[in-house]
């Protein structure tokens, strides 16, 4: 398997950055190939050595540096050869305001970034000695976006209560509080995020999900179900094979360790 590591951003960042991760290895005789399940945020990746294929729904070489934007279903990664990968798990609505990313312009997985703004990043990353350094280097370049702060909207306001409170987010009081146009609001959200509210909710549910199985591996749909918040259990697997291609019973009773890695869901 890769080498995974995972970093916890400093305080002065978590108005965007929710975590580093960092993934190595070296498989010259070896193919590696599993899902990337959807994730709730949006991520910055840059590649150093050889670049990742998605090989489902469309088979495509990712790119050196891309947003991985909040996508709706599953899709197939191949891994091979040297890897080194540097991955900023962001807020999505922080990042693509702050970047002036439409989120739902995206294909194959990948959101492009601005390549005058991100070439010289990715190079100063490229020639960082270790990943201390790298998140560093990170840290310096997105404070010269934000020195004068980052004021969060009612978009923001709205995808971070979906992401960290599933279990009591409630979209019939965003309708019914809504001091603007509602249809004008998902609109703008389904550009911030690169999916709907609705369609974020059920990711989050998921991932949810699985941050609470990661320290029971024993399979058990009615648990699923309660930490998800289900009302019964044709929803529930109807929405898990939606967004993994697997049934839960199935997906839980193979190995995972891989989709895991890719997925970043440690």
């Amino acid at each position: 398997m890769p080498e995974v590591m995972f970093y916890k951003p400093e305080p002065s960042l978590e108005w965007i950055v929710k975590q580093f991760e960092t993934i190595r290895h070296n498989i010259p005789d070896q193919i590696l190939t599993d899902k990337f399940i959807p994730r709730p945020d949006a991520a910055l990746v840059f590649h150093f050595k050889n670049i990742p294929q998605v090989i489902t729904p469309v088979r495509a070489p990712l790119r050196p540096f891309f947003v991985a934007p909040v996508v709706a279903g599953p899709n197939q990664m191949q891994l091979a050869g040297q890897l080194d990968g540097f991955i900023v798990v962001c807020k999505a609505t922080v990042l693509s305001k702050m970047f002036k990313l439409n989120m739902l312009e995206k294909s194959n997985m990948m959101t492009e970034l601005p390549v005058e703004t991100f070439t010289p990043l990715w190079e100063d990353l490229y020639h960082a000695s270790s990943d201390l350094e790298r998140i560093d280097c990170f840290s310096r370049f997105i404070q010269s976006y934000a020195h004068d702060g980052y004021k969060p909207d009612a978009i923001d306001r709205i995808y971070n209560d979906i992401v960290d409170n599933i279990q009591t987010f409630s979209l019939k009081e965003v309708n019914e509080n809504s001091f603007r146009s509602l249809s004008s609001l998902q609109r703008n959200f389904n550009k911030r995020v690169g999916v709907s509210m609705r369609k974020l909710m059920r990711i989050s549910r998921l991932n949810y999900i699985f941050m609470s199985m990661l320290h029971d591996q024993s399979f058990n749909a009615q648990k699923m179900m309660f930490e998800g918040n289900y009302y019964d259990q044709s929803h529930f697997i109807k929405d898990f094979k939606e967004l993994t291609g697997e049934t839960p019973k199935k997906f839980f009773q193979q190995n995972s360790e891989l989709c895991r890695i890719l997925s970043g869901i440690f």
